[in-house]
């Protein structure tokens, strides 16, 4: 019987590195599929909500007196900034400011994200009303009113407490993703370069799959 061919210690055959590289690769694939990507870099002003958070259903009037509802704000972004008609300074500002926004994301050849204008007084602020305010900043600015009840319900989701318009001032922009949820604040004073690059950066994180952890069904309190 002819002895069996000597195998040196510690030979290790090509197909097994070939196996064992593969297993690596599938293994660090994985992995990275998993991992969450880093939070760009943004402002001090924006506020990011690591969970973003669910609105309760509400039913609103916007100014072609068409419903507005939770539905609304689904398949595209939205900023929304709450307020009044016969707002002398802050809300004409903020309105103007989110115009720039709209303009600087549009050069860059991005889709805009949708503003909405909604009053904190629906009594004055008529459908009519929100038409011709919103007229002198963009056309295509959203206004959103309704019966008082149901616009306080839904300034409360925000943090904002009817009745106090510093409250309204100071609670920023918000910014809801295409699936409805509050994702992040842009706080004051507003800066429309800085707004327009943070929320491309955000908008842009987010659409490339590093979807946020599952909204909670609650209402935020914003600080």
């Amino acid at each position: 019987m002819q002895p069996l061919p000597h195998k040196p210690r510690g030979e290790i055959r090509i197909p097994t590195l070939l196996s064992l590289a593969a297993l690596i690769a599938v293994l660090y694939v994985a992995f990275e599929a998993r991992s969450p990507a880093p939070l760009p870099e943004t402002g001090p002003g924006t506020r990011w909500l690591e969970e973003p958070r669910s609105l309760q259903p509400f039913s609103l009037v916007r100014h072609d007196e068409t419903p507005f509802t939770s539905a609304s704000l689904k398949g595209h972004w939205t900023l929304l900034v709450f307020g009044q008609s016969h707002c002398q300074a802050i809300c004409p500002t903020t309105l103007g400011t989110l115009n720039q926004v709209l303009q600087a994301i549009l050069r860059g050849g991005e889709r805009a994200p949708e503003v909405v204008f909604a009053s904190l007084d629906p009594e004055q602020d008529t459908p009519r009303q929100l038409t011709l305010f919103l007229a002198y900043f963009n056309p295509a600015f959203v206004g959103v009113s309704g019966k008082t009840a149901e616009i306080e319900a839904f300034a409360r989701q925000f943090g904002i407490e009817p009745g106090r318009s510093e409250a309204a001032h100071s609670a920023g922009i918000q910014l809801i993703d295409p699936q409805g949820r509050l994702t992040a604040v842009f706080l004051p004073p507003f800066d429309a370069a800085l707004i327009a690059r943070d929320f491309l950066r955000l908008s842009h994180y987010l659409g490339r799959g590093r979807q946020a952890p599952p909204a909670r069904p609650e209402s935020p309190s914003l600080p």
